[in-house]
């Protein structure tokens, strides 16, 4: 049976060959270390790809925040744009 560190070491594969080279037969509280390294690995994994995940909804939403400051900006110049149109044509009707 390996130490902790050893265990450690091994591939999520190895781990399995050993748990399907015949540690699965005996009943001992050893075997179910292995079955418990498995899981902290998939957890450890998962964790690592929650913290990604979340680092780009981070990234996106920061984007989108951007973005919509920009269409802020071009709304309130076509908006402007839209006035001026509207003054120069009542100007230009005005003087004919």
């Amino acid at each position: 049976m390996e130490n902790h560190d050893e265990l450690a070491q091994l591939t999520d594969d190895d781990l399995i060959a050993r748990l399907n080279g015949g540690m699965s037969r005996h009943v001992s509280p050893g075997v179910d270390f292995y079955y418990q390294e498995l899981a902290r690995r998939q957890a450890t994994r998962s964790a690592d790809r929650m913290e990604q995940m979340t680092q780009t909804v981070v990234d996106l939403t920061k984007s989108i925040e951007g973005m919509t400051g920009t269409i802020k900006a071009l709304t309130l110049w076509a908006v402007g744009a839209s006035i001026a149109a509207v003054i120069v044509a009542v100007i230009a009707l005005v003087a004919s």
